[in-house]
């Protein structure tokens, strides 16, 4: 059972890296009305959606047999990890993964050489994250430069406007999000490893802040976003009238204004 939920966790973050690079990619064909925007209402859309589910099981091969745990990673273990020093945990009631890159020779207790199992494990984890990272740097920037454009030239109301910067401020704190809460911690590991630098809290961290992402990445725009933000305000308000049996009175200028998509991400021509 811990093989398999280990082995679902490595393909879930694989599956999240080319998804997240893929909403990066719709967003700014959104936001510049792009002709290839209509490739995500055909059936073009099941082929786009197969290649997470395809670097998800790539992610889990990986993990599962290139960077299984094998003779080298064991003697690692027991010389060096605590829990398993203290406890005398049987390696064989364990399962792990993850990249070594410097096992010890067969008879020495210092001597070391470079494993390019490895190497080729962490190689291909690393340019998937990689790949990931910048597909959304460069879909960001480019998302951040149009709607940027868009703010220059719209000759629409001020209120129109107004909504238009909040979502311009929102898509670039979104863009950092993901960034630092997946990829550079995942990089961290296999970067310290490799300078045999690394300690339990790096791996930690990891499984902390992909646990963090979710919750925190819709908070831009409901925090930027003046209409979220106000509706979240007169929602705490109601609940707290609720509970102190107060009547709930909400301003009219406190209303919600549905404005449509279509016509938030538009440019002129």
């Amino acid at each position: 059972m811990s093989c398999l939920m280990d082995l679902l966790f490595v393909g879930f973050f694989g599956t999240s890296m080319s998804i997240l690079a893929l909403h990066f990619i719709y967003r700014f064909f959104s936001v510049t009305n792009s002709r290839y925007l209509k490739i995500f209402d055909s059936w073009l859309i099941i082929p786009i959606f197969t290649v997470p589910l395809i670097n998800g099981v790539l992610y889990m091969i990986t993990g599962g047999i290139i960077l299984s745990a094998d003779a080298e990673t064991d003697r690692f273990m027991r010389e060096n990890y605590l829990k398993v020093i203290k406890n005398q945990t049987n390696l064989e009631d364990l399962y792990y993964m993850g990249p070594f890159f410097w096992p010890k020779l067969e008879n020495s207790i210092t001597e070391t050489y470079f494993s390019w199992k490895g190497a080729e494990g962490s190689l291909i984890v690393m340019g998937s994250i990689g790949l990931s990272s910048s597909i959304m740097i460069f879909f960001g920037i480019k998302g951040y430069i149009s709607m940027n454009n868009l703010l220059a030239i719209t000759s629409n109301s001020e209120q129109f406007q107004n909504i238009q910067k909040q979502l311009f401020q929102a898509l670039c704190i979104q863009t950092i999000i993901p960034v630092v809460l997946m990829h550079i911690p995942a990089s961290a590991i296999y970067i310290t490893i490799f300078f045999e630098k690394s300690s339990v809290i790096v791996g930690e961290t990891l499984s902390l802040t992909i646990a963090m992402y979710p919750a925190m990445n819709p908070l831009p725009t409901i925090y930027i976003v003046q209409s979220y933000r106000k509706a979240v305000k007169d929602y705490f308000i109601s609940i707290k009238n609720t509970l102190l049996k107060k009547p709930t009175v909400i301003p009219v200028s406190h209303t919600v204004q549905v404005i449509p998509v279509s016509s938030i991400f538009t440019t002129t021509s």
